[in-house]
């Protein structure tokens, strides 16, 4: 016609994947009116090549996997090879009508506008939809070549040189007649799914477990309500739900991979709460010892020889190696020969995983009702266990038993300190949701059902898996106490977690985050005193290990602005002041007369 005559050169750019089912219709309804069509194809596996290669010379066919840069980065490859002036970016589901191509072909004969913007008419299972946010749409799809580019890999949108001042308006809408049914809406609505979730993700915004509802609720009211989509009738009641129902699994999906549990642990987990084939668990009274090992060939037989000691025997040793490459091994066997315990001793050799995946071995192979952890570089009183199972004993509610101790300087004996404070014991859950407030491995004797049913260590921690392991265990039951020293921790020029610091504050970030929703059940008062806490400790580490003074203040007044009536961080400040022997005996004295209180001084 005369209009079409006198019109700049117009080419039609499509993307497409598998669409040998629109593809037809959409070349019919496009290829007598456009100058040429470009079609940029991610990978279809249909008949669409054959579809667009049989079109005609008119057609330019060009393969392109989607990247990163999803929907736009094809689009701009579109106009790459578009080779007219003006380009109308489409689906493969959109048509023309005669209208809006009369339309065109009269605002292109003479304008200096870059781009047009058009509204869509929205087709929704076959229904024309007026409502519901189906008609907002109205973009620029209609832009002169090499004044626009296409940006944003989920929901493209054009760039158009000049802004808004250089964009006109269309008034006859594009037909989208969307999916064919509301089963191929769903198939097809996965794909934004997944790809929405993965740029929330880059974004960095965490999903709360009250967003996995309040937002599909808000996403519905706003489609069903707001914006009016009962007035489309059940088409638009769907589409509501539809809308929700897609807000949460892009919700759930998000919140799914910034929770995710590695295979790996889960693997470990499940095989944890079976039961071991080693034999039955026994039902009385009887204690196994768990004792995790690696490198300590100079040290492990001290702590077998506190075992043999003890008043209340043990029914078995269960030593597992973490992959020892020293003579632990040979260390083990010459002295049980020698000594020839009553017990049973096995030994469990694992290639080198750490302390958490050996002690989680020990318990599997344990057949003891309970389980009493022994560091290799660590002793006991003769008279530890047998006080721990009485105290077991007389009251079923106790699901585990610490005691107090000193540390010793392991090659002299000599006696570095004997922490004097509280020994909590109870409902100990609110308490070690702030700090551990109890003792390391060495000190807990534990009902073997309980370190079951908490699914034992967590073998991804790298340091504070004790404290890990106890809240867990103050969640299913009640933590007893001997108030009295009975274990030696003792300090040597091996690896503890007190020798990387550093370890232990990303360790306390992983485990303040892996609990928070617990601190939130408990109020307020847990989840500032928690906050506190770590810089509390922060602080010390600052202070005492990476000797930074101005770090640890910053620490250290940050706890006292987040959790005021910390008695310990204001001494801590206090201690800062004073040099290391002074504040020892401050420390001493302090604790002779309040250890037994919540004034302790527990961790300067």
């Amino acid at each position: 016609m005369a209009a079409e005559s006198q019109r700049p050169g117009l080419t039609a750019v499509v993307i497409t994947r598998n669409e040998e089912q629109n593809l037809p219709r959409f070349l019919e309804n496009v290829l007598p009116w456009a100058d040429e069509v470009v079609i940029i194809d991610d990978g279809s596996t249909d008949r669409t090549p054959q579809i667009a290669k049989a079109a005609g010379a008119k057609v330019t066919f060009v393969h392109h996997a989607m990247s990163g840069d999803g929907y736009a980065g094809q689009r701009n490859v579109g106009i790459e090879h578009a080779s007219h002036n003006w380009l109308l970016h489409l689906d493969c589901d959109e048509r023309v009508p005669a209208p809006l191509k009369r339309e065109i072909d009269r605002r292109l004969q003479d304008t200096d506008m870059n781009a047009f913007r058009y509204r869509r008419q929205n087709y929704f299972m076959h229904r024309p939809m007026h409502h519901g946010g189906w008609t907002s749409w109205n973009r620029p799809q209609l832009a002169r070549k090499g004044c626009h580019k296409f940006v944003g890999a989920l929901h493209e949108a054009c760039e158009v040189d000049g802004g808004a001042a250089r964009i006109g308006q269309l008034e006859p809408p594009m037909a989208h007649l969307n999916e064919d049914g509301f089963a191929a809406r769903l198939a097809k609505s996965q794909k934004y799914v997944a790809m929405s979730a993965k740029k929330r993700l880059a974004e960095g915004g965490r999903i709360r477990a009250t967003s996995l509802f309040t937002g599909p609720a808000k996403e519905f009211l706003k489609r069903y309500i707001l914006q009016r989509g009962f007035l489309d009738g059940v088409p638009g009641l769907i589409a509501g739900m539809h809308a929700a129902t897609s807000e949460f699994r892009t919700s759930a999906l998000v919140w799914d991979a910034q929770n995710a549990i590695q295979r790996g642990t889960l693997e470990s987990a499940y095989a944890r709460h079976v039961a071991p084939e080693t034999g039955p668990i026994a039902e009385d009274d009887s204690v196994s010892v768990v004792i995790p090992t690696f490198n300590r060939a100079h040290l492990i037989t001290d702590a077998l020889s506190s075992v043999l000691k003890q008043e209340v025997q043990p029914i078995e040793v269960v030593i597992v190696d973490d992959g020892s490459t020293d003579a632990t091994l040979d260390v083990i066997a010459a002295w049980n020969t020698e000594q020839a315990p009553r017990f049973g001793l096995t030994v469990v050799e694992q290639a080198h995983a750490g302390g958490n995946a050996a002690r989680n071995r020990g318990i599997e192979a344990a057949r003891g009702a309970y389980v009493a952890f022994l560091d290799s570089d660590d002793t006991w009183y003769p008279e530890k266990l047998g006080k721990q199972v009485n105290r077991l004993k007389a009251d079923a509610n106790l699901g585990a038993v610490y005691c107090g101790l000193r540390e010793v300087e392991a090659e002299t004996g000599q006696v570095l300190s004997v922490p004097s404070h509280a020994f909590p014991q109870g409902d100990l859950l609110s308490d070690l949701l702030v700090s551990d407030v109890t003792g390391p491995t060495s000190t807990y004797m534990v009902r073997r059902r309980l370190l079951v049913e908490a699914g034992g260590f967590d073998e991804d921690l790298e340091a504070r898996q004790d404290w890990d392991m106890w809240i867990r265990i103050a969640e299913l039951s009640k933590i007893g106490c001997v108030r009295e020293t009975l274990v030696n921790l003792r300090q040597h020029g091996g690896l503890r977690t007190v020798s990387d610091p550093t370890r232990e504050l990303r360790a306390y970030h992983v485990i303040l985050a892996k609990y928070a929703h617990l601190r939130r059940r408990h109020g307020l008062r847990v989840s500032l005193a928690a906050r506190a806490s770590f810089h509390r400790r922060a602080g010390r580490v600052a202070l005492h290990y990476q000797k930074n003074r101005g770090n640890a203040s910053l620490h250290y007044l940050t706890s006292i602005a987040i959790w005021p009536v910390s008695t310990d961080t204001w001494l801590a400040i206090g201690g800062m002041l004073l040099g290391k022997r002074t504040r020892a005996a401050l420390r001493e004295g302090w604790n002779k007369r309040f250890g037994g209180t919540r004034f302790a001084i527990r961790s300067h």
